[in-house]
């Protein structure tokens, strides 16, 4: 919590951004839960949208699913992302 006021204070140094580095943070915040989230429903997985973007932006689980479905959500975000040549995933999600 006590760095939240500097994290605040390089936020908005960075202000206003970039055009780059808006596309960027647009496809982490918005494209990158659904890239993973339509793939692996259509092959089964239980996850929504919700939990998938929870998962794959926070880091954290919530809902009753099985070990198995997050395990291959985070491994279709790792695969998209090397795939694309993008490679943004953080391995702490992992």
């Amino acid at each position: 919590m006590s760095r939240i006021p500097s994290l605040c204070t390089d936020w908005l140094a960075c202000q206003p951004l970039s055009a780059w580095n808006r596309a960027v943070l647009w496809q982490w915040m918005c494209m990158r839960p659904r890239f993973n989230h339509m793939p692996n429903r259509f092959e089964g997985n239980a996850l929504t949208y919700s939990e998938t973007r929870l998962l794959l932006i926070y880091g954290r689980a919530s809902g009753d699913h099985e070990l198995r479905e997050y395990e291959e959500m985070k491994a279709h975000d790792v695969g998209r992302g090397c795939c694309f040549g993008t490679c943004i995933v953080s391995l702490s999600v992992l």
